[in-house]
């Protein structure tokens, strides 16, 4: 709800980890056409293969997160427990 550039340096660091962070960014630079690695302040128009090159960060925190929930999901029962 509130952009990571108004908040403190370390929090946003903290919560730019997160799995909705890299998606939302990857949104915002696809829509706007901006690089938006490096921050807004920092952002500067390109398109193309040069849009999908500044997307790797963002692609590779999305499938490190896919990799952990698929390693996680092997734990979590999907059955409800029942009394033996």
């Amino acid at each position: 709800m509130v952009p990571l550039e108004m908040m403190p340096d370390r929090l946003a660091a903290a919560l730019g980890l997160l799995p909705l962070a890299p998606a939302v960014e990857m949104i915002r630079s696809g829509y706007l056409g901006y690089d938006l690695v490096n921050g807004v302040d920092e952002a500067s128009a390109i398109t193309g293969p040069a849009l999908w090159t500044a997307a790797f960060p963002s692609v590779g925190l999305l499938l490190a997160w896919l990799a952990l929930s698929v390693y996680l999901l092997r734990y979590f029962r999907w059955d409800p427990r029942q009394e033996q």
